[in-house]
């Protein structure tokens, strides 16, 4: 049996939130065979707001605005639960 992580996501509003997501997103990207559908629960337009729509959008994310000077930004896999 693996282990399933959830991750809860507040803040203060709707365009803090996406920038969270994206960053998220961008450095645990799910594996490219992941259901968004099931990545998100609740409002999922926040993942339009980030310009997500399919998994191929989440690969071409750019890096987070912070980290574009930085040489190495590395991008870790979720691990498979099942």
């Amino acid at each position: 049996m693996g282990i399933i992580w959830g991750v809860t996501l507040i803040a203060r509003d709707r365009k803090v939130a996406a920038n969270l997501l994206q960053r998220l997103l961008y450095y645990f990207p799910p594996h490219s065979d992941t259901d968004l559908n099931s990545y998100v629960i609740g409002d999922k337009t926040i993942l339009q707001d980030v310009g997500v729509k399919e998994m191929k959008d989440v690969e071409a994310l750019p890096p987070p605005s912070k980290t574009k000077d930085q040489i190495l930004a590395q991008k870790q896999r979720g691990e498979r639960c099942c």
